[in-house]
């Protein structure tokens, strides 16, 4: 929660439109293995951001922008993932359990072995995406 801090200072920050909450540009940023479980990351720009093996447990990562970010062996379990896009990123081996998936992109997105057992997944895309050994959807 010190990254988040320090994030919440630097110029990256800006005002969520409708909630008055905090978002942020991290495109590019690496945090890898990092604990951001419970993160408030709404609306945040990620894209080309590494978060692999990174705990992101409870997170809530709402229409945030993910386009070809790396989330390998990443813990989003219980996650709410509502609308966000994850096109084109890796998300091998990533734990989606019971995660909220309404709506949420994965066009095009590498997700080999990800687990979304559990997961909310009305709405969700995954036209073109890899889910060989994807465990927990149903089409």
């Amino acid at each position: 929660m010190e990254l988040l801090a320090f994030l919440l200072r630097g110029p990256a920050t800006r005002r969520h439109p409708r909630r008055g909450a905090a978002s942020f540009n991290m495109g590019g940023a690496s945090l890898r293995n990092c604990n951001l479980n419970e993160a408030e990351l709404i609306e945040t720009l990620l894209i080309h951001a590494n978060f692999q093996g990174a705990q992101l447990r409870r997170a809530n990562l709402s229409e945030a922008n993910c386009k070809e970010a790396i989330f390998t062996d990443a813990n989003l379990e219980k996650a709410d993932l509502t609308r966000a896009s994850f096109q084109h990123a890796n998300l091998a081996n990533a734990k989606f359990q019971d995660a909220k998936l309404y709506g949420t992109n994965f066009s095009g997105a590498q997700c080999s072995e990800a687990d979304f057992s559990g997961a909310l997944a009305s709405g969700a895309k995954f036209a073109e995406a890899i889910l060989q050994g994807a465990k927990g959807l149903s089409f």
